[in-house]
């Protein structure tokens, strides 16, 4: 994979990563996606941003498993944008969805209270768990 294009645009950094990153990053990303799956009779607005941050945490793990970290600002928009680089077009459709999430999780947090229907929780939270499966075999992959 090339990402030279993101490092000269100041998006990313190359950092040294062992094994035990990697593993700590794939283990929030599981905490976060069944900790989703319990808030969905408690709360749904938490768990569509649980489920999406655990997604994220995939993306930060996939960067980290590549040898590169985000820089700057947009942390989570860089982290998407990598997966897509990295992924390729098989997982367009499943990256351009989890962007629409990272949107709409902003408003959840920080301006709108119960703006997630239990059919989107739900959703989101099965993209999570599909997106954790294909992602630890990526990872895996690469090790």
């Amino acid at each position: 994979m090339d990402f030279s294009s993101m490092e000269r645009a100041g998006l990313i950094e190359r950092v040294t990563v062992d094994d035990y990153e990697v593993d700590q990053l794939l283990k929030l990303l599981r905490r976060d996606a069944q900790t989703a799956e319990r808030l969905i009779d408690v709360d749904l607005d938490w768990a569509f941003a649980v489920a999406y941050n655990s997604m994220i945490q995939g993306c930060l793990a996939l960067m980290k498993a590549h040898g590169y970290r985000p820089r700057g600002a947009n942390k989570h928009l860089v982290a998407v944008r990598f997966a897509r680089e990295s992924l390729g077009e098989e997982w367009r459709k499943a990256l351009n969805r989890l962007d629409r999430i990272r949107k709409k999780r902003h408003r959840v947090v920080y301006e709108v209270a119960g703006l997630i229907s239990e059919y989107e929780a739900k959703e989101t939270i099965e993209l999570a768990s599909r997106f954790i499966e294909d992602l630890e075999q990526e990872i895996a992959a690469l090790k």
